[in-house]
């Protein structure tokens, strides 16, 4: 739905808040696919170039790169192991 939403039309996508396309996203930074991630990324970025001068824009481009920092090391997101029944290694 979110990948829908976002690619599906992105001058709709243009149209809406700072606030709103970031809750649009927050699936896509949340996923453990990479692809979304990169997805995610552009999207994440656009909005911080229509909105040069509020930092909370830049700030969720760091926040995604955080997140992609740990799919990058790990493959997934450690902290959802035992929920999901994974297996965490020593690392």
């Amino acid at each position: 739905l979110a990948r829908q939403r976002v690619c599906g039309d992105p001058a709709a996508f243009a149209e809406l808040a700072l606030a709103e396309r970031h809750m649009a996203l927050m699936p896509l930074m949340h996923s453990e696919s990479p692809d979304l991630h990169a997805l995610a990324r552009e999207f994440f970025l656009q909005s911080a170039r229509d909105f040069p001068d509020c930092d909370f824009a830049e700030a969720a481009v760091r926040h995604l790169d955080g997140h992609t920092a740990v799919l990058q090391r790990f493959g997934r997101y450690p902290h959802r192991n035992r929920v999901l029944g994974r297996e965490s290694t020593a690392e």
